[in-house]
């Protein structure tokens, strides 16, 4: 696929989750018709442990060394945007932005729900798909696609109005799964899947989003950070 813009990929969304080494950075060409799949060039994996300001840039000089380019090379840079990790997501971001504005390649932010629907097998069931991120306390991020695989819904819901009674399948963490099935919220009929984290996703599906410009990349947040609810909450704004 030649003509296919040349990637780096990241996902370092949510690092808490992965319970074993993950591919944490692609460099490849993401198939922009067909079957949505990527010639995969290179990867480099990150360790669950791993202090993530630290070891994300040599990760990127592992992959771009073992595909044999230069990040100058690069024509974008398509990062998980969450939602996830505070840190996490900033550090990736930034380093996508400093990349676009040092080399002039371009910046996708790929929600993360839409790298983790590709990994799921999602396009076989015949209802519904939901995956929940950013869950917290009482509420949770959930992203709603159709059997294909496109994107449906994306909203902060409350737990207790939370229906997944057209679903077929739930992609969350166990944590979650046991709040669900402890509140009976979760039907029978549903199946779950663990999220499976993986930049190569990330390379997929960024072949279906529009480019950012690097001055209006940045995370996607499902709420606002709580130092600033807190700032609202003593001083009235």
């Amino acid at each position: 696929m030649p003509d296919a813009p040349l990637t780096l990929a990241i996902e370092t969304s949510n690092p808490s989750s992965a319970a074993e080494r993950w591919t944490a950075v692609a460099v490849g060409r993401a198939r922009q018709e067909g079957d949505g799949s990527a010639e995969v060039l290179a990867r480099a994996y990150l360790e669950p442990v791993s202090r993530h300001d630290d070891a994300l840039l040599p990760a990127i000089d592992r992959a771009c060394r073992a595909a044999g380019i230069a990040p100058a090379d690069l024509s974008q840079v398509a990062v998980s945007i969450g939602p996830g990790g505070f840190t996490a997501l900033r550090i990736a971001a930034t380093v996508a932005k400093m990349l676009a504005l040092a080399h002039s390649t371009e910046c996708v932010g790929v929600p993360t729900a839409q790298a983790l629907v590709r990994r799921a097998e999602t396009l076989n069931h015949d209802s519904a798909i939901a995956v929940a991120l950013g869950w917290k306390r009482d509420s949770v991020w959930i992203e709603r696609f159709d059997p294909a695989g496109r994107r449906l819904s994306a909203k902060v819901q409350q737990l207790d109005t939370l229906d997944l009674s057209t679903c077929s399948l739930l992609i969350a963490d166990d944590r979650f799964v046991a709040t669900l099935r402890s509140a009976r919220l979760l039907p029978e009929q549903v199946r779950v899947h663990p999220p499976l984290f993986d930049a190569v996703a990330v390379l997929e599906a960024s072949a279906t989003i529009h480019s950012t410009p690097p001055v209006e990349f940045g995370p996607l947040y499902p709420r606002e950070p709580e130092a600033v609810t807190k700032w609202r909450e003593l001083h009235g704004g």
